[in-house]
Formats: C-alpha cells, sequence, structure tokens
C-alpha cells in the first residue's frame, strides 16, 4: 500500500513496536526516521542493552537467527539485530521486495535484508534503546514468567525455524 503513493522510504513495523518505541524514547524514533543517505535498506534493532531485556527464551532464539542472518551478509564480529522486524527502506527498494522476495511470513526479518543485500542494495544497521522489551501487564503479573513454559520455548524455536528455513537461499552451499 505505501508503494501506491509517491514516498521517497518506506517504514515497516509491527505497530505495537512503533507505539512501545514512542512511548520510551520518541526523540530516538524521530531520528531514526532519517536514513543514512548510502542505505537501501536500514534494519533497526535493539541496542545490547535493549536485547538484555528479553526474556531467556527469545534472547536464546532471536540471538541463534540474529547470529546466523549476520554471517549471511557476511558480518564478523557484528551481529544485528534482524528480530524485531522494523525496516526503513527506499522506494526502490521497498517495490524490489514486494515483487521478486516472495517471503510473506514472518520470517521476512531476515528473508528482506538478505534478498536486498544478494541484489545489490545498501545495507545498515541502527541499534536502538527504545525497543526493550515490556512486560505486559494484562497477563496478570509484574513480569514475563512465561519462560518458564515449555510451549512457549517450542513455540519460539518453532519461529526462529521459519527464519532458518527462509535463509537457506541466500546462503552459499
Amino acid at each position: 500500500m505505501a508503494l501506491e503513493t509517491d514516498c521517497a522510504y518506506v517504514a515497516y513495523s509491527d505497530l505495537d513496536h512503533v507505539l512501545r518505541w514512542a512511548s520510551l524514547n520518541a526523540g530516538e524514533l524521530e531520528l531514526s526516521m532519517t536514513p543514512p543517505s548510502d542505505a537501501d535498506l536500514v534494519i533497526i534493532g535493539r541496542s545490547p542493552r535493549a536485547f538484555a531485556s528479553e526474556p531467556d527464551r527469545l534472547r536464546a532464539t532471536e540471538g541463534a537467527v540474529n547470529q546466523a542472518a549476520s554471517l549471511a551478509l557476511g558480518l564478523r564480529g557484528e551481529v544485528w539485530d534482524f528480530m524485531i522486524a522494523f525496516r526503513l527502506m527506499t522506494r526502490a527498494t521497498a517495490s524490489l521486495l514486494v515483487e521478486h522476495c516472495g517471503e510473506e511470513s514472518i520470517a521476512n526479518d531476515v528473508a528482506w535484508p538478505l534478498h536486498a543485500h544478494r541484489e545489490g542494495r545498501a545495507l545498515a544497521h541502527v541499534a536502538v534503546d527504545g525497543l526493550a522489551y515490556r512486560y505486559r501487564e494484562d497477563y496478570g503479573a509484574s513480569a514475563d514468567d512465561r519462560d518458564h513454559d515449555p510451549m512457549e520455548w517450542v513455540r519460539r524455536i518453532e519461529i526462529a525455524s521459519r527464519h532458518a528455513t527462509a535463509m537457506r537461499p541466500y546462503l552459499a552451499s
């Protein structure tokens, strides 16, 4: 739908991430919406401090996906955070992904950047504090205690598996 406008850039995220970030650090959000001039796709991820706020099941499974995707991009000694699914991209890159990537599941977290990279697009990563984990008080607890539920771990492993499968076409054999 964004491509039906005359926008120069497209921001892609789950709305709850945008609202959380705006409530925690609106200034950081505003600054991050100005992409580097040499980047076609900006992966906006959590800073190490924000990532450390995640429950164990998220850190373990998302950390593995982030590591594999970073290696797939050729990064050495640096791990980008793909799993928060916040992207800022040029109109041309958004069009490329819509027309040619084909990944429409949650695994577009990794497929889109890997596809853009394979097509020669310039990628950048911005790590922010405002995407830190927040506990949902409507679960009736002041903290997320779902790390003790094996089904929650299984669900996160299944999500990581989808991402691993989506990375396969972009890996050298």
